[in-house]
């Protein structure tokens, strides 16, 4: 087992001495302490499916998830169509401080910055601000929403209007103002969010570049059949395409899947100005194929033979491909001081794993952990993991060594 120059550290004491346990040697934090209550939502004659929280400086929003014995588990996020539904609650970390009940019967939770975004069953629209603890509501009657960011970093919401579930109309509002735009109709409605041959019609992608956002709308074959600069609403021509992934990094556009009769080709799809940047031709990747955007660069991984990944970067001027970072976990998580921590599946069932950081600046490879079998990140620490393997199995702590 290598290390940082530090020993890793086993909970408790190097004796026999275990009744005294400080995990991770922080005063308080093994104090534990009532937050509040929390219930799920009635469920009638459903059954509560998951429970989930989501975490940050600014505390914790816990949801509770139900859904009806018959709901069809593809058309979720979408109002009235008998979908799972959530009730959420947030927590600001004080002791002392009440658990606030933030939303009730939802359908579709999501985060743009600090506004947490929540739809209901019968179409009302409210947001919360985690950092602040304001809530707002923000519009009645729609059937799906999605956040939009302006190239100018102004926040819009997209939604469809909650109406026949036949033919219903599309519009954005700007947030700051309530001002409202028609985009277009979804004449396909019925056939939305799984409920035809394809559970991709009726969701929008959005994308935000550094002078323009675009929005486009999926159709019946899970395709994209319409997009739309969001300043103007301009349409805009779609290149052919039979697939697509998504893209994260500024850019205003998407990943197709351009036809081909031999390769599986992707292509970087400029909207406003309708260029196409091949940026990856080879076998239909079977691995997260998940590209994004850097400046002037395009980066994607692809496996190694032996289960680790490599990161790719695709030059957009001249198309020349570069390996990066030669080694990566199957799985990683971008640190605060621009490294990387890697967790590679060292047996194929997520039983064991090789924890290390890498320096994507150089490509560096520093193995933490050569073999784990659960591991954790814990801010201020490094990792905890446990190590049945070591002189004295247990519990361990390894603080990360300095950049």
């Amino acid at each position: 087992m290598m290390n940082s120059g530090q020993g890793p550290v086993l909970f408790g004491h190097r004796d026999d001495a275990l009744e005294s346990i400080d995990r991770l040697e922080v005063p308080g934090r093994d104090e534990v302490r009532q937050v509040g209550e929390f219930s799920p939502p009635a469920s009638g004659d459903g059954a509560l499916v998951s429970v989930s929280s989501r975490s940050g400086d600014f505390g914790t929003v816990y949801g509770f998830t139900v859904a009806d014995k018959d709901a069809n588990p593809v058309a979720s996020g979408v109002a009235g169509i008998g979908g799972p539904r959530s009730r959420y609650y947030f927590h600001s970390g004080e002791p002392d401080a009440p658990v606030v009940l933030i939303g009730d019967d939802i359908v579709r939770y999501y985060q743009a910055g600090d506004l947490a975004f929540m739809l209901d069953d019968d179409g009302r629209v409210d947001t919360f601000d985690r950092a602040t603890g304001t809530a707002a509501h923000v519009l009645d009657g729609a059937r799906y929403i999605e956040s939009v960011w302006g190239s100018e970093k102004h926040l819009y919401l997209l939604y469809q209007v909650l109406g026949d579930d036949e033919s219903e109309a599309v519009r954005v509002r700007d947030l700051e103002t309530g001002e409202e735009r028609e985009v277009t109709v979804n004449d396909f409605a019925a056939e939305s969010w799984g409920r035809g041959s394809s559970t991709g019609a009726g969701w929008w992608g959005v994308a935000t570049g550094e002078d323009a956002s675009v929005l486009a709308l999926r159709g019946p074959d899970s395709q994209f059949i319409e997009a739309y600069r969001l300043d103007t609403l301009e349409p805009l021509a779609i290149p052919e395409h039979v697939g697509s992934y998504p893209m994260e990094g500024r850019h205003p556009g998407f990943a197709l899947v351009v036809p081909d009769p031999e390769d599986h080709v992707v292509a970087l799809w400029d909207a406003p100005t309708g260029a196409m940047t091949e940026i990856y031709r080879g076998p239909e990747p079977d691995w997260w194929f998940h590209p994004t955007r850097e400046g002037d660069q395009v980066h994607y991984v692809r496996p190694n033979d032996d289960g680790s990944m490599r990161r790719v970067a695709v030059d957009l001027a001249s198309g020349e491909t570069t390996t990066v970072i030669p080694r990566l976990g199957n799985w990683w998580l971008d640190l605060a001081d621009g490294r990387i921590l890697s967790s590679l599946d060292l047996d194929g069932e997520n039983y064991e794993k090789e924890i290390a950081l890498v320096d994507p600046d150089t490509g560096d490879y520093t193995l933490l952990v050569e073999r784990t079998a659960d591991w954790a990140l814990v801010e201020g620490v490094g990792i905890v993991y446990l190590d049945r393997e070591a002189s004295e199995p247990g519990i361990w702590t390894m603080p990360f060594p300095p950049r």
